[in-house]
């Protein structure tokens, strides 16, 4: 796949770059030069859990970085290069708490593991 061998490639033409995993994630703290970050896979096949990253904020485009607050929803898209696209929505820190609890009551319930 030249040079991208996880998952689906897709091409986002507003950018004219290959993608080749992209994750959505959500802030959980902010330190003088970097930031803390929770992320989900949402490819089209995603098989990873959860994970917890630290981003350099030099790695996040200037017009993103005064949005960079904890619970500030972003995407990050990699694949030939690497892209953070910071979204306007924001959760508190309660908001998250409280959907993450129900998120695990409705899994019980499901019976999901």
């Amino acid at each position: 796949m030249g040079g991208c061998d996880i998952l689906v490639v897709k091409e986002l033409k507003r950018y004219k770059m290959k993608i080749c995993q992209t994750f959505e994630g959500y802030v959980i703290g902010v330190k003088e030069d970097s930031f803390v970050g929770i992320v989900r896979e949402i490819t089209d096949e995603g098989i990873l859990d959860d994970l917890e990253i630290e981003v350099p904020i030099i790695k996040v485009g200037k017009k993103y970085r005064e949005l960079i607050k904890e619970g500030a929803v972003f995407n990050w898209h990699i694949g030939d290069e690497s892209e953070i696209i910071f979204n306007k929505q924001c959760w508190s820190a309660d908001e998250l708490a409280e959907g993450k609890k129900q998120a695990e009551k409705i899994s019980k319930e499901l019976n999901w593991c």
